[in-house]
């Protein structure tokens, strides 16, 4: 049986699982979720990349992240559909110390009209 170049696009597409952003509902289960993808102590570097793939864009910061006091991290933001027109936003921070994770928080929100 031979089958299209598009329908195993289409097979291969279906067949990825969910990034992070659209897997978690709560900022205490992604702030988990991210430790467990990136454990403290990890490589800064790495943690971007690893948050990348999950559909994170990141840039390094400095100032306060809820409530934190004004330090150096790397800031990773998200957002997917939580059923149109509104989106989840999904704000992540991973505090560094010599560029190693020392410390993770994670924040959301529904935007919309």
């Amino acid at each position: 049986m031979r089958v299209s170049s598009a329908a195993a696009a289409l097979l291969l597409i279906a067949c990825q699982r969910a990034r992070l952003p659209e897997r978690v509902q709560n900022a205490d289960s992604m702030r988990a979720a991210v430790l467990a993808l990136v454990p403290v102590g990890s490589n800064l570097d790495s943690g971007r990349v690893r948050l990348e793939r999950e559909g994170f864009a990141c840039s390094l910061r400095h100032g306060p992240f809820a409530g934190h006091a004004a330090t150096d991290f790397l800031w990773c933001d998200a957002s997917v559909s939580a059923g149109w027109p509104v989106s989840r936003r999904w704000q992540v921070a991973l505090f560094t110390d010599s560029g190693r994770v020392r410390d993770v928080d994670a924040k959301t929100g529904l935007i919309g009209p």
